[in-house]
């Protein structure tokens, strides 16, 4: 199976510079998923968010992450809202039937905005 690595290669770069993606600009996370508030986060993406502040040197620690990003510290952006997603890498069965496509046809060519109404690509861009 082939397998294109510009996605991944775009994404792992745009960690170190964010004149890749427009719009990623001072603390700024990107999230998996539609827009959600800090408190309404579930546990393993509030982990994901405080691990990405710790990383990026923001907080020492979990706690101190925490607290910066329910203090407004930290915007919060789906990946998707700035264009940061890039093509589908992979996709489970369930999805393909939900979307009426072949694996061949979405994986490596499309990207999820896509699949969504004119007004839900609004509401993503």
């Amino acid at each position: 199976m082939a397998f294109d690595h510009d996605p991944i290669d775009r994404y792992l770069l745009a960690w170190t510079d964010p004149e890749l993606i427009p719009g990623l600009e001072g603390r700024t996370v990107l999230h998996a998923g539609p827009p959600v508030e800090w408190e309404r986060m579930c546990a393993p993406q509030r982990n994901a968010v405080t691990g990405a502040c710790i990383l990026e040197g923001w907080a020492t620690g979990p706690a101190e992450a925490a607290d910066l990003v329910a203090r407004g510290g930290v915007r919060l952006a789906p990946a998707h809202s700035l264009d940061a997603a890039g093509v589908f890498l992979h996709i489970n069965a369930t999805a393909l039937s939900w979307l009426g496509c072949r694996r061949e046809d979405v994986v490596g060519k499309r990207r999820i905005i896509e699949f969504f109404t004119p007004e839900g690509q609004e509401q993503f861009r």
